[in-house]
């Protein structure tokens, strides 16, 4: 459509007779489209209302079968999940019967002990070791033989403790230990040869461990947390049952061990739906069981493991964690969470006579599964009627397809035709406007100097060129505007020429301003070669074309130098002219007054510059006599900023002391006062003015005095002024950064090296 438009408009894109084109012929189409609209209307709306129909009864029959098996499936799980629940509860029930069964009949071996014969428990041994018989274990500070009695006494549980260890299949070892800390057990068949290392060693602290302890000191049936077994090295759990005499004082517990691998059997022979799986959370939320794994590490790639280290209350999976909180709670429930990236119903249930809690687990998908199934069937009924439908139509629409096109073209070519007559009084304008600027352009780069006299272009900037045009419509008003815009332009051109002049001239001025304040100002170095009494060297940059400030330097005679860095108040041409004064006016006094003072010189160059200072100007000077013979430095400071002195046998950089007199030019009839100090070989000064200090970078945070001296201290060419200078020059730039220099940066280093 847009290369149409291209050729209509006669290869001119963007032009106004493109865009009449484009309006033209986009309104007709508009009509054309409303019209094909309305006529597909009765067409197409069978078509839409049987695929609306189609897709609405698909949705809806999606959307309820999926809830419907959504809670059907939740109350399966959750009838399912409780009975499991209550089958393992069951199970660790009837291991505190056996547990507590031990305990009564070790409390009634106390108690009625002529009953029994004295029965022999012997120590365990790797070479003699037999499964289910009964052994004996002591702690590390106990002797046997001082309990002999005792322990023969209650060797008569050994057959309770082997009926009991035959008929359950998930006790490892029955324990019956006394408060005297020795322990009577019998353990489970082990098979193998390598398994003779798991068999118990004789020394066992039993009163020392957890499952002893707690039911000690809870007085009933506990089970313990699961942990992993330091001999044998798996997990399991131990549930334990204290016995008394008959004053009701304790004699010992009795206790199982349940390694977690026999109870995992209860777990993975419970029937789930496809897709489902089971764990058991316990009371510190950690997976001690699980359908999924033997392991007992995490890592190992399936669902939860059981994983005695983790607690899943704190798992990113926040819907996971959220359900483990619940079930620690000892709650009953079903929720929805995510677990490895896939969408699961989680129904919980507590396990109540462990305080543990069962969950069981079926993917969400899988339940919806036939859903899924009966929308595709339903999606492909409602294809099939919407695709019979479309091949009784297509006839129809080719032909209003063709009757479109053909006319298309009429309105094209009407619409060409239209917009032709219109847009040829504009182009007509539009020539004229191309031609005015060209000559604008040529009359700018005439007055901006661009084109010499001797080129083949013309400098003439006269705008002769009218537009006539006479069609009586708005084209016609915007013609005669343009040709008073004509007028005006030449007006603007012949001020332009003009004032480009003026300011190339006043450019001209102050460059040749700068190069003669510079030129005024000393910039031989070294300055005086034949004197190595001391190094000198200073330099000046102008925040513009010319500045205010200034520095000097010279012999009044064979042994004293002069050095002077001032400050003049303001920017640009009057203070640059105010400070060839003061610099003329200060140095012809030091030169010519030698009978003078040197307070008394800057009194005289204060009235010399007061007089007639109509501006109201003032400079602030900072200037010293060096006796190059002896080191003393005399000076007076005017308003100045404080200048800095390094002690070469101090090694650092510091402040002068000065006096606060009254600047240059402020003032008539001012008294200043002078100081003096003594450099000493090696000793070094620096001269600044305000415009380092005052640096000021994009953050308008100032350089400062703090800063510089800083920098100087930290400088390595403390004995080259040189070298000092372009350092300190390097850091107020790198400061002040992209920032633009507010004034002038003004600097004087001198090193003084004593007599040669």
């Amino acid at each position: 459509m847009k290369d149409l438009f291209y050729r209509l408009s006669d290869g001119k894109r963007n032009s106004i007779l493109h865009k009449m084109i484009r309006i033209l012929l986009g309104s007709n189409l508009v009509v054309i489209l409303v019209l094909v609209i309305i006529a597909f209307y009765g067409l197409g709306s069978a078509l839409y209302k049987a695929e609306e129909m189609g897709n609405s009864l698909g949705e809806v029959s999606y959307r309820n079968s999926s809830d419907l098996l959504v809670k059907q499936g939740q109350e399966e799980l959750m009838y399912i999940n409780g009975d499991n629940a209550k089958i393992i509860n069951l199970y660790m029930v009837a291991n505190v019967f056996d547990v507590e069964a031990i305990a009564h009949e070790a409390g009634a071996m106390y108690q009625h002990s002529e009953l029994y014969l004295p029965r022999n428990a012997a120590l365990p041994d790797k070479e003699n070791f037999q499964p289910l018989k009964i052994y004996l274990q002591h702690g590390g500070e106990v002797n046997p033989d001082d309990y002999r009695h005792e322990i023969d006494l209650m060797a008569n549980i050994e057959s309770l403790l082997v009926r009991l260890m035959e008929g359950n299949d998930m006790v490892k070892s029955f324990f019956v230990a006394s408060h005297h800390n020795f322990t009577l057990f019998v353990d489970e068949t082990y098979e193998g040869e390598d398994n003779k290392e798991k068999i118990p060693q004789a020394v066992y602290e039993a009163v020392e461990t957890d499952w002893y302890k707690q039911a000690a000191e809870q007085g009933k049936t506990i089970f313990t947390d699961a942990r992993m077994y330091a001999f044998s090295n798996v997990p399991g759990l131990f549930c334990a049952s204290p016995y008394y005499d008959d004053n009701g004082s304790l004699l010992g517990v009795a206790s199982m061990e349940i390694p977690l691998e026999n109870l995992r059997v209860l777990v993975k022979d419970i029937n789930l739906p496809k897709g489902g799986f089971c764990f058991t959370l316990d009371k510190k939320g950690r997976v001690i069981l699980s359908s999924q794994s033997e392991a007992y590490e995490a890592g190992t790639g399936v669902e939860l493991p059981a994983d005695l280290k983790k607690d899943i209350r704190t798992a990113d999976n926040q819907g996971l964690a959220r359900i483990a909180q619940e079930m620690t709670l000892g709650h009953k429930g079903i929720q929805q969470a995510e677990i490895d990236g896939e969408e699961y119903f989680v129904a919980y249930a507590p396990i109540e006579c462990t305080e543990w809690s069962f969950a069981t687990v079926f993917a969400k998908d899988d339940v919806i599964a036939p859903v899924e199934k009966n929308r595709e069937n339903i999606e492909q009924l409602t294809a099939d009627l919407i695709a019979d439908m479309e091949r009784n139509i297509h006839f129809i629409i080719l032909f209003m397809v063709l009757s479109i096109l053909l006319l298309l073209l009429f309105v094209i070519k009407i619409g060409q035709r239209v917009s032709g007559k219109y847009v040829a009084s504009i182009q007509k304008l539009t020539d004229g406007v191309r031609d005015i600027t060209k000559r604008a352009i040529i009359g700018t780069l005439h007055a901006a100097g661009d084109l010499t006299d001797g080129g083949n272009k013309s400098t003439d900037n006269s705008f002769a060129q009218r537009v006539e045009i006479h069609s009586g419509d708005e084209i016609e008003e915007l013609a005669h505007f343009f040709n008073i815009m004509t007028d005006e332009l030449e007006g603007y051109m012949d001020n332009l020429v003009a004032e480009t002049a003026e300011k190339e001239r006043i450019a001209t001025e102050l460059t040749l301003a700068h190069d003669i304040q510079m030129g005024v100002l000393p910039h031989k170095f070294p300055p005086f070669p034949e004197h190595r009494e001391f190094a000198l060297y200073a330099s000046m940059y102008s925040a513009k074309e010319v500045g205010g400030d200034f520095y000097d330097f010279y012999m009044v005679d064979d042994h004293h130098l002069v050095v002077t860095i001032a400050d003049v108040s303001g920017k640009g041409v009057g203070a640059a002219m105010f400070m060839a004064i003061s610099k003329t006016i200060l140095k012809n006094l030091l030169l010519a007054g030698q009978n003078m003072t040197l307070p008394q010189i800057m009194a005289h160059a204060n009235n010399q510059l007061k007089a007639d200072n109509t501006a109201r100007m003032f400079v602030t000077v900072f200037i010293g006599i060096l006796d190059i013979r002896t080191g003393r430095f005399e000076y007076v400071n005017g308003g100045h900023n404080p200048s800095l002195i390094y002690a070469k046998d101090r090694g650092e950089f510091r402040y002068l002391d000065v006096e606060a007199n009254f600047v240059l030019g402020g003032r008539k009839n001012i008294a200043y006062e002078s100081q003096s100090v003594i450099l000493k070989p090696g000793d070094s000064l620096f001269l600044y003015t305000d415009g380092v200090t005052e640096a000021m970078n994009a953050a308008e945070e100032l350089y400062g005095e703090d800063r510089l001296l800083a920098a100087l201290n930290k400088s390595a060419y403390k004995d080259d002024p040189t070298a000092l200078l372009r350092e300190i020059a390097r850091s107020v730039t790198d400061f002040v950064g992209e920032a633009e220099q507010s004034d002038d940066i003004t600097m004087l280093g001198l090193n003084y090296w004593g007599p040669v």
